[in-house]
């Protein structure tokens, strides 16, 4: 699933930060190494892969819109 429609799903707001891979800051090489975005970092916890930040959003962010209820 698409990480924005996920949030807006669940009625959350992202922060993006958009970081050049070719020449990105110092910080974020120390933090994250080689890792290419998407990265999520929720109350200090950094998830690295799209389906990880899928299943932590469903199971950390309560509520959100039901789809299929009239």
């Amino acid at each position: 699933m698409d990480l924005y429609l996920l949030a807006e799903l669940k009625t959350i707001s992202l922060k993006v930060t958009t970081v050049d891979m070719q020449k990105p800051p110092p910080d974020f090489r120390t933090n994250f190494e080689a890792t290419h975005p998407p990265i999520l970092i929720d109350n200090g916890l950094a998830i690295l892969e799209n389906e990880k930040i899928e299943r932590h959003i469903m199971k950390s962010v309560p509520g959100g819109h039901n789809l299929f209820v009239q």
